[in-house]
């Protein structure tokens, strides 16, 4: 799945993300992944939603909360997506 991200092939990233969520629904790797390809296909509000699955799963996974950040600054919602970059910094300073 990271390969087919990598590669630009979201729309794939995002159908593999979603058999292997069914099969591992607490894994958060899978839904920061789904989320970053949900982002490169401005689905803001899905992505939005996969960055926080993640922040519930691993609430000490500081690229959540700067990913969600990002979708949240995309998406017209300066003051939150502030909030989450100051989150990423307070639960990982570097």
């Amino acid at each position: 799945m990271i390969a087919l991200y990598s590669q630009g092939r979201l729309e794939e990233t995002v159908e593999q993300a979603h058999i292997l969520i069914k099969k591992n629904s607490h894994e958060f790797v899978l839904f920061n992944i789904l989320g970053a390809a949900n982002m490169g296909l401005d689905q803001l509000e899905a992505a939005i939603e996969n960055f926080n699955r993640v922040i519930q799963i691993q609430p000490d996974y500081a690229d959540a909360y700067g990913n969600l950040g990002h979708a949240l600054l995309r998406n017209g919602d300066l003051a939150a997506a502030i909030q989450n970059f100051s989150q990423a910094v307070e639960v990982d300073p570097n």
